[in-house]
């Protein structure tokens, strides 16, 4: 199984949200379609076309 997946799973799970990195979280929204659009200091913003709610 790929680290996307196993990352995936990991998140889709649920239960460890706060210890989840950050580097593969971005790497789910890229390979899902998402955009980043970069912010002010460290905030990342994620947009994809056809989705009305940003992530940020």
């Amino acid at each position: 199984m790929s680290k996307l997946k196993k990352s995936l799973f990991r998140l889709l799970e649920g239960r460890s949200d706060a210890n989840f990195d950050f580097g593969d979280l971005c790497h789910i929204l890229d390979r899902a379609g998402f955009t980043l659009r970069l912010g002010k200091g460290s905030h990342h913003i994620y947009f994809k076309e056809g989705v009305e709610e940003i992530l940020n």
